[in-house]
């Protein structure tokens, strides 16, 4: 009994920690097919669990801005636009708040809203600073009913050894899993840094 909880917390750990890492598909077991929903879907779903809770008007809300997203395919965004809005729909709202930079890193600041019962995650994957991967380090959890905090971080070190001295952009996925297993939402990212 004690090996087999052993083993089962084991397998979590590593589960956990490589969902953290590098974001090259190469290790993947899973393809993407399989983890995202469309956007199309979660307007859909979105808007059936709003309207059921009784608030049309939030849900045609919601639905256009998932809509939007539809029709652009990817986010794109400046780090200097404060306060951008990536997402917002589900009960889970996503915002670039601002850029921060020291000579240890870039701190892209993040803040989550969450308006729903459940504790999520954000996590940046399949992500590269100009062309180079496994640099950008995002793994925020999203409090159940109320604001969070996080931020996307870029490594002066690691950036240094990747040669790159001053990044000027972001490609990857922000994503938002509920209970390590569930891709509640990915939402494809292109961050301008200059």
């Amino acid at each position: 009994m004690k090996k087999s909880v052993t083993l089962i917390l084991a397998a979590a750990l590593v589960l956990t920690l490589s969902a953290c890492g590098s974001g090259k598909s190469s290790g993947s077991s899973s393809s993407a097919a399989e983890t995202v929903k469309t956007t199309e879907t979660q307007a859909a779903e979105t808007a059936a669990q709003t309207a059921a809770a009784g608030s049309s008007s939030q849900a045609e809300t919601q639905a256009a801005a998932a809509g939007g997203a539809a029709a652009a395919g990817t986010v794109s965004f400046s780090t200097s636009q404060s306060n951008f809005v990536l997402y917002d729909a589900g009960g889970i709202k996503v915002t670039y708040v601002g850029l921060e930079k020291d000579k240890y890193q870039y701190t892209l600041k993040m803040a989550y809203e969450n308006s729903t019962g459940k504790v999520y995650e954000a996590q940046m994957k399949d992500d590269t600073v100009d062309g180079i991967e496994e640099i950008v380090v995002c793994s925020d959890e999203i409090a159940a009913s109320g604001s969070s905090e996080g931020a996307i971080i870029l490594p002066v070190p690691d950036l240094e050894k990747a040669g790159i001295k001053e990044p000027s952009e972001i490609k990857g996925s922000l994503n938002i899993i509920y209970d390590i297993t569930e891709n509640v939402v990915e939402i494809p990212v292109d961050i301008s840094l200059k």
